[in-house]
């Protein structure tokens, strides 16, 4: 039961994560527009969609939690993990280009 719990929340941050994630996506698409940058904001695209599948695979798992064997459901967590790691990390590459700008102006 303790392990249906760490699921659940692992959800809402993810749910939140992805919104966080549109949010930096629109901003960085309307300052790409304006400053016209490479549409680099797609890489929030391709992260949002990794991340959405670590979000059903979750979703999965907690809906067939008694059905899976033990092998089987550390072979789905890893796999959602991996597809969280390689969203995050595509996002975070996407805002170091979009926002790189604005951690140098806060450091002067």
């Amino acid at each position: 039961m303790h392990h249906f719990y760490d699921l659940l929340f692992e959800e809402i941050a993810l749910i939140a994560l992805l919104v966080i994630v549109y949010v930096l996506f629109k901003l960085s698409q309307r300052l790409g527009e304006a400053l016209q940058m490479k549409p680099l904001y797609h890489f929030y695209t391709l992260g949002g969609i990794l991340i959405g599948i670590s979000f059903l695979v979750d979703l999965y798992l907690i809906f067939n939690m008694t059905n899976i064997l033990d092998d089987k459901r550390l072979q789905l967590e890893l796999i959602g993990n991996i597809m969280l790691s390689i969203g995050v990390t595509l996002c975070l590459f996407s805002a170091i280009k979009y926002w790189g700008w604005l951690i140098k102006e806060i450091l002067q």
